[in-house]
């Protein structure tokens, strides 16, 4: 593990911060949520389903009704993210083996399975939460598990490559840069292709928002990277 060369205090203080924000963001998609739930909540949906948010849901939908194209470059992106899950996750097992026990394996690694994990339960959880339907059929819309996977994935990424790295920062900022315009590119692109109402959308940033944020902190208090 990285020697951290900040002071201690400043370490814990930096931690309570970002557990502050971080709980903070959560109550804002929780609040988000709750409201989706009961304000203007309309019969919009496949065979009369009730969705919240219906007005702005309906035309926005209306407006892009759907886009195939849109969505294979989704369904590209997501597989694309799927794949750097599984790399992470292959090299955190090496490492796992490597250092012989949770408790030497770069940290680094271990926060970022259990960031995994956390986003897996999320979706499991939603899954079984019948908050919308999807526009064109009955499956479970929200939040968009598309733009959750992508934005969460993508920012571990990012992370990941400058953690700690000294050499081709220049190809590495270019790479940044590509992962931060796929994430725009699967919201909006999910958006147009009409298979989630905005809220959805909208919801899965802001979930997405919320656990970036305790990746980041803990990432940032057990595995500071050195400077240099």
């Amino acid at each position: 593990m990285a020697s951290d060369p900040r002071p201690y205090g400043k370490r814990v203080a930096s931690l309570r911060w970002g557990l502050f924000f971080s709980f903070l963001l959560l109550v804002v998609f929780a609040a988000f949520t709750w409201l989706v739930t009961w304000y203007d909540v309309q019969p919009i949906g496949i065979n009369g389903a009730n969705v919240g948010f219906a007005t702005i849901n309906k035309a926005v939908h209306d407006l892009f009704p759907g886009d195939e194209g849109c969505y294979n470059a989704t369904e590209i992106i997501g597989h694309f993210c799927l794949l750097i899950a599984a790399c992470n996750a292959f090299l955190a097992l090496v490492n796992l083996i490597k250092k012989k026990g949770l408790r030497r394996m770069d940290k680094w690694y271990l926060i970022t399975m259990f960031y995994y994990a956390a986003i897996v339960a999320v979706y499991i959880a939603f899954s079984m939460i019948p908050i919308n339907s999807r526009p064109n059929n009955f499956e479970q819309s929200y939040p968009s598990s598309h733009t959750l996977l992508a934005v969460c994935v993508l920012y571990s990424e990012i992370v990941f490559l400058g953690y700690g790295a000294k050499r081709n920062r220049g190809w590495i900022e270019v790479f940044d840069i590509a992962l931060f315009i796929m994430m725009i590119a699967m919201v909006v692109f999910r958006l147009l292709s009409g298979v989630h109402w905005l809220t959805d959308i909208v919801g899965g940033i802001l979930l997405s928002f919320a656990l970036m944020s305790f990746y980041r902190t803990f990432v940032r208090y057990f595995d500071y990277p050195k400077k240099g």
